[in-house]
């Protein structure tokens, strides 16, 4: 059932199946991406134990796992509005695909916030998260360079007119520096 009352608050979309997914995808689903991190728990009573971190991006927004409900409902809550103490969700289907690992399908989204992120606030965020990513991965490379690869690969997908607002931005690699987790 699709909401197209500018009034409303939640659009909701049916989920597709499997086998007419590839065909009836729902034009009125806004982009977006479900992050999915694997997290090894380093101090406490839950130590060693691998957790699985999901992160939900439908730009310019950003919304972390709140909990699942029953039925398999994911319940998203978004960062931003968040912050300003007006909770605003999105809801999402969680399933198991062929191998096993849990796939979320979006079934619902606000369409109406109280924050009000930058068009480039979760290119920021993706480029942070992908910088802290590379400079764990390999700690021995300079620092420098990898800040660099890292802006440029983010770059290089961006129009001229994004490219523009990310750098704008973005920090700097002198801003970034003071931070001690870059530097692990």
């Amino acid at each position: 059932m699709e909401s197209s009352n500018d009034d409303s608050f939640f659009s909701n979309s049916s989920l597709a199946t499997d086998a007419d997914e590839a065909e009836n995808v729902d034009p009125n689903v806004p982009e977006h991406r479900f992050n999915i991190k694997k997290h090894t728990t380093k101090t406490g009573k839950n130590k060693g134990q691998v957790r699985t971190l999901v992160t939900l991006t439908i730009p310019p927004y950003s919304f972390k796992k709140k909990r699942v409900n029953k039925g398999n409902t994911v319940t998203f809550s978004c960062n931003g509005c968040d912050k300003l103490d007006t909770p605003n969700y999105a809801l999402a289907a969680s399933v198991a695909d062929d191998t096993g690992n849990e796939v979320f399908k979006l079934k619902s989204w606000p369409l109406k916030h109280a924050c009000s992120p930058s068009s480039t606030d979760h290119i920021v965020r993706d480029f942070r998260s992908t910088l802290y990513a590379m400079v764990h991965k390999n700690p021995t490379r300079p620092v420098p360079s990898i800040f660099d690869e890292v802006r440029e690969q983010i770059t290089s997908k961006l129009t001229p007119e994004e490219k523009l607002a990310f750098l704008t931005e973005a920090p700097t690699f002198d801003e970034m520096k003071c931070n001690p987790w870059l530097l692990v």
